[in-house]
């Protein structure tokens, strides 16, 4: 059987080496300082806590597939809240889901030729700023709701897999377009990149406790490997005898061989993205906590 990507616990995702750990520390960091700042400032003392959750779909971008590509599978979210204006909270989240592209599905004819289907598999956290439309008042008592953007940096684990001979196989170690090797300039790509998601939402917060939330999230990556592919094709026999056979057909699925080398297999000048598409709940945990209180001691 290939092999399987290892998944990372959120514990683990969040003690990631070198410059993961580093944009780890930054998130706690920020969040700290911003309630360092806030509890400092009288006019800032009511805070609101949120935990919330919420489930959608993955729609990716990039050099293999139909160009707007569905994931079949869910991803899903949890994350913290913090309200500190009218306007404006902070937000960390965690999340996984699966990205697909399968080049059958273009009408492309360079990737129909090419022949490659692939899924990833990733973990993202992320801390944002939100800004709402409209003002929510901290403490809420009653029904409210706004439109809301929030734009943030975030970190992602992925791990991009095909299939071959009936076995799923890891893709990055395989290095598809020569990376590592004398046939590339390119070293072996990270498998953990930097995110800049952006959303548009909608949450409506209804006997001050309970929230529900819609939203949108269009996220670029700093890498154009989610899909495995970006630069150019290379000899896949001289590929085959550095790394093996199964490299060799993943380098050039579609089989073409000598006539591809050196032509792009990928466009390396547009950075990858997707789309991910949420409904969720939230639970705003001080008017939630008072009514268990006065709920037990009745």
């Amino acid at each position: 059987m290939g092999l399987r990507p290892k998944k990372l616990t959120p514990f683990q995702f969040l003690s990631l080496p070198a410059d993961i750990a580093s944009m780890s520390r930054i998130f706690s960091l920020g969040i700290t300082c911003c309630m360092a700042m806030m509890a400092s400032n009288p006019s800032h003392a009511q805070l609101s806590h949120e935990w919330t959750v919420g489930v959608g779909g993955t729609a990716f971008v990039g050099d293999v597939g139909m160009g707007f590509s569905p994931s079949s599978t869910m991803n899903w979210q949890f994350g913290y809240r913090l309200q500190f204006a009218e306007h404006y909270a902070i937000k960390a989240r965690y999340g996984e889901g699966q990205i697909e592209a399968n080049d059958a599905q273009s009408s492309i004819g360079l990737r129909q030729q090419r022949g490659l289907a692939v899924i990833n598999p990733y973990q993202t956290g992320s801390l944002s700023l939100e800004v709402s439309f409209l003002p929510l008042n901290v403490p809420a008592r009653d029904f409210q709701h706004s439109p809301y953007l929030s734009i943030g940096k975030g970190v992602m684990s992925h791990d991009p897999m095909a299939e071959y001979l009936g076995s799923m196989h890891r893709l990055q170690p395989l290095g598809t377009e020569g990376q590592g090797t004398s046939l590339s300039g390119e070293p072996i790509y990270s498998l953990r990149v930097w995110t800049n998601p952006f959303t548009l939402g909608w949450r409506f917060q209804f006997d001050g406790w309970l929230v529900l939330f819609t939203e949108a999230t269009w996220t670029t990556v700093s890498s154009d490997y989610l899909d495995d592919v970006s630069g150019s094709y290379v000899d896949a026999l001289a590929l085959g005898q550095l790394r093996g056979e199964t490299a060799a057909y993943f380098s050039d699925p579609g089989g073409n061989h000598s006539s591809q080398i050196g032509y792009p297999r990928g466009n390396a000048n547009n950075q990858d993205m997707f789309f991910e598409g949420h409904v969720g709940i939230g639970v705003v945990l001080e008017p939630f906590l008072e009514r268990c209180h006065t709920f037990l001691h009745r």
